[in-house]
């Protein structure tokens, strides 16, 4: 499992990545459980855009895509009287 280790001693999983190309670790964390330590750096890899260079946990089999839906509204709503 990528980015997560559980500490027996401290009971608790943390959660750190390994810098590519040196030999150096970012820590980014520690929680109780598993998952969510999986979820942690999962949410880390996403936010810095590092998709492209670290595992998943839990990849996603479809992007999330946002769009924006813009609605004109005119100036002069007309509302039919049935509609009250």
């Amino acid at each position: 499992m990528p980015g997560c280790t559980f500490r027996k001693d401290k009971n608790h999983w943390y959660i750190q990545i390994a810098i590519h190309g040196t030999k150096k670790t970012k820590y980014i964390g520690s929680t109780k459980t598993e998952f969510e330590a999986k979820r942690m750096y999962d949410k880390y890899i996403r936010d810095n855009d590092l998709i492209d260079q670290y595992k998943l946990n839990y990849p996603r089999s479809k992007p999330l895509i946002k769009k924006k839906l813009w609605v004109e509204i005119p100036d002069q709503l007309e509302i039919p009287p049935s509609l009250f």
